[in-house]
């Protein structure tokens, strides 16, 4: 036993030695036993060897050896001595760096030991963003220098952060002061001790309800499981579910299709999961739907006695596709407050077989409602879950495997208008026949839609009517939305599929009175069909100003306001952008080769790209702006990206700044584009004046910013914003040699000692600190030549 001072311990559990200790004990002939106490039990400690100690109980004159894990040392040099408030802060935080080592060290453990039993642990990504956070704190705490007041704060944040993670793993809280400090063994009571307990969870549960109910992720997705299915029927059903848009009257996401076989039981358990991804806050907004139908395939029903009944068995190679019942639910609650949790909500829904689907629908739309049907059939219902999980479907992929684990993995439903992930190819047009009104002689008419190829098998007689519609004509997609097209009479018999005269044929009756008409088609004015075209593509677009930019040597006539109008996208005009982000950038680069009077309306939708990529919902595109960059082979762009930047710096006095504003905040590309485009310039131009001239024209854009750091009058903002995002230009041109180092630290001394009165003491500390955190400080190069 080594000798120490006494101390002072509380009992944390009881204790009582088992047998192999007393054995233990006899064997080395020690002339000491063991102290039995139990929890709450003060004791005295007279000395310690490695995890034993030897002491007494205050309660009894008995003395012996127990463990050191068993008791909890009562720390009183706080009462013998008055600290310094310095002493007091390095204390409190080695006393925080010290709880927050024990709660990851304690969760690790937990966490390996959970995981080595279930491969679902659905609080563990959680838990891991926890032991993030509370490493970012401890690293800010042994760095030092934390003010007493900021320090304070960390504790209470620190301290819901573990209780937060002990209780979602099932372990103690731990009960603490209003400061977050914990209390210590020996100054409260047992009985006390329980009722903080209970407060303590009680407040945990209350912060963490009231934490989760105002906080909106930014990305989520809508997972759908179908738990129980019962159908009354004999034969194969297609089921299909997909979110449609009651504002924009359309659907919007990929259809999400299962079978159901008419040998199954009536009633049955199953386990099919859709997860719908990718929505955002702006979908809050937005009245969505479920729509579920189920078809049926079977044979025509004969259920009039016009038609013809055949005592034959119709095989079931002619059976069709009917539609059976159906199901609209509103969603727009679960997406106008979003509460991402781990459980989902089960609903029962009761599908209608009453009523058409398209009739329901267009009286939903027209008056808000959902029309009522006589009985619920009951023949016809499903139960099924909602749960909105966080993240984008690549997010849950990587965060949450044990989605992907199961046996029945969620199926992935893409939007029309974005990708499941960058790099996706998608050349798609969904097409509905959505009515239909024929004439004719028959009593009984059958229309069949069918695709097939050239050589398909040849039919005996040629359609009776035919009508059509421009699917893709000069790189333009048909417009989505309804279509009502016209339909044209021909003669059977003499149908040739080479005769395209049709497609000459006008798309509406003239309006002079005169049917149009071509060799062979003559219109039917009694006869139409309506169709729903919604096109997702990633070759082929429908943005008619993006086409405009992209064709621009055909275009040239709309060029202008084609620019104008991508400078300022909104809605799906950005994603079309970051689609076709890469011919989009050479395009307009290739603009400024040939016509230097856009020159700044191409700068503008060049820094309206790179500002799409600064949004978190495009933050997957960065790679590919990246890569562009990397690749960037327009060797005389340097000189117009400076110029156009020079020229929004200098009009900074004007009262509409936005674009400058703009520019500025994108200035670390900029000038990565600019010192990417003078490398080319280095290997490809033999100008020798070349150097100079760009060096020249650099040298004027950061005169420009000094200037602009330096203006008294009321810019404020673009003089914030200028400093906020100067830091990022310094690397671009530390690693292209644009200038040498003293050149690049004078610039900095010339920007700090030329801070006008507009510029916020916050913005001038948070430069110096990204300075700092430059390569050009990094490799320790700064050379002060003043």
């Amino acid at each position: 036993m080594k000798e120490t001072k006494q101390r002072r311990a509380i009992a944390q559990c009881n204790f009582e030695p088992s047998t192999s200790h007393q054995n233990q004990l006899i064997e080395r002939q020690f002339p000491l036993s063991f102290l039995n106490f139990s929890i709450g039990d003060r004791l005295q400690i007279i000395s310690t060897n490695d995890d034993w100690a030897f002491g007494s109980c205050e309660a009894s004159a008995k003395e012996g050896l127990f463990p050191l894990n068993a008791v909890q040392l009562i720390d009183e040099s706080g009462a013998d001595t008055e600290k310094t408030e310095d002493d007091s802060s390095s204390r409190e935080a080695k006393l925080l760096v010290k709880e927050i080592d024990y709660a990851i060290h304690r969760w690790w453990k937990r966490l390996k030991s959970i995981y080595s039993k279930q491969a679902e642990v659905y609080y563990m990504q959680d838990i891991l963003d926890y032991m993030d956070d509370l490493l970012s704190v401890r690293k800010k705490i042994i760095v030092g220098g934390i003010p007493s007041d900021e320090l304070n704060s960390l504790r209470l944040t620190v301290a819901f952060r573990i209780d937060k993670g002990n209780m979602q793993m099932g372990l103690e809280v731990t009960i603490r002061r209003s400061n977050g400090q914990p209390y210590l063994p020996d100054s409260i009571s047992l009985l006390q001790c329980y009722e903080e307990h209970v407060l303590s969870q009680k407040k945990v549960i209350a912060e963490i309800k009231d934490k989760s109910t105002d906080r909106v992720p930014e990305v989520f997705s809508l997972l759908v499981t179908i738990k129980s299915i019962q159908l009354l029927t004999k034969f194969n059903c297609h089921i299909g579910m997909a979110l449609y848009d009651l504002d924009a009257k359309q659907f919007f996401t990929d259809d999400f299709v299962f079978q159901w076989k008419g040998s199954e039981p009536t009633n049955k358990e199953v386990n099919f999961k859709a997860l719908f991804s990718c929505f955002s806050k702006s979908d809050q907004s937005r009245r969505i739907a479920l729509v579920t139908r189920v078809y049926q395939i079977a044979p025509v029903e004969s259920s009039t006695t016009s038609l013809k009944r055949s005592l034959e068995t119709t095989p079931s190679s002619h059976y069709c596709k009917q539609e059976y019942a159906f199901d609209l639910l509103e969603v727009s609650a679960v997406f106008s407050r979003p509460e991402i949790s781990n459980d989902g909500r089960e609903r029962v829904i009761f599908l209608n077989r009453d009523q058409d689907f398209a009739t329901v629908l267009k009286t939903f739309l027209q008056s808000g409602k959902m029309p009522k049907y006589s009985g619920t059939s009951e023949d016809v219902r499903f139960l099924i879950s909602t749960q909105l999980v966080e993240g984008s479907a690549h997010d849950i992929r990587l965060k949450k495997p044990h989605f992907y684990n199961s046996k029945n993995p969620p199926v992935t439903l893409a939007r029309f208008d974005q990708l499941q992930f960058v790099g996706e190819l998608r050349n798609e047009l969904h097409l509905v026949l959505s009515g239909c009104e024929l004439t004719g002689k028959e009593r009984n008419i059958e229309a069949r839609l069918c695709v097939v190829e050239s050589n398909g098998y040849p039919l005996k007689d040629g359609p009776i009517a035919l009508a059509y519609a421009h699917i893709l004509r000069d790189a333009s997609l048909i417009a989505d939305g309804e279509h009502e097209l016209l339909v044209y009479k021909t003669e059977s018999t003499h149908f040739d599929d080479e005769n395209i005269s049709y497609m000459e044929l006008l798309k509406e009756i003239a309006t002079n009175g005169m049917k149009p008409h071509a060799n062979g088609f003559t219109l039917s004015e009694k006869s139409s069909i309506n169709i729903a075209t919604r096109a997702c593509s990633t070759i082929l677009t429908q943005n008619n100003h993006l086409r405009n930019i992209l064709q621009w040597r055909k275009n040239a006539s709309t060029l202008q306001s084609s620019l104008q109008a991508l400078s300022v996208p909104v809605g799906e005009t950005k994603v079309d952008m970051m689609r076709f982000m890469h011919p989009l950038l050479d395009s307009l680069f290739e603009v400024w080769e040939d016509k230097d009077s856009l020159l700044l309306p191409a700068f503008d939708v060049i820094v309206a790209v790179l500002r799409i990529t600064d949004e978190q919902a495009f933050a997957e595109y960065l790679p590919i702006l990246d890569t562009y960059i990397q690749r960037f082979p327009y060797e005389t762009a340097a000189f117009k990206l400076l110029q156009c930047l020079n020229h929004y710096i200098e009009s900074a006095v004007q009262n509409n700044n936005e674009k400058t504003r703009n520019s500025l905040k994108e200035m670390g590309s900029i000038f990565r584009l600019i010192m990417q485009s003078m490398k080319c310039s280095r290997t490809f131009n033999t100008d020798p004046t070349f150097t100079a001239l760009f060096s020249a024209q650099l040298g004027s854009v950061l005169r420009s910013l000094v200037s602009l750091m330096s203006e008294s009058r009321e810019r404020m903002n673009v003089q914030n914003t200028a400093l906020r995002h100067m830091p990022t230009i310094i690397d671009p041109i530390y690693k292209s040699h644009s200038l040498d180092v003293d050149r690049l630290c004078n610039f900095i001394l010339d920007v700090l000692g030329n801070f006008g009165e507009n510029i916020v003491a916050r913005e001038r500390l948070s430069f110096i600190s990204q300075l700092i955190g430059t390569e050009l400080f990094a490799v320790g190069f700064l050379f002060i030549s003043k």
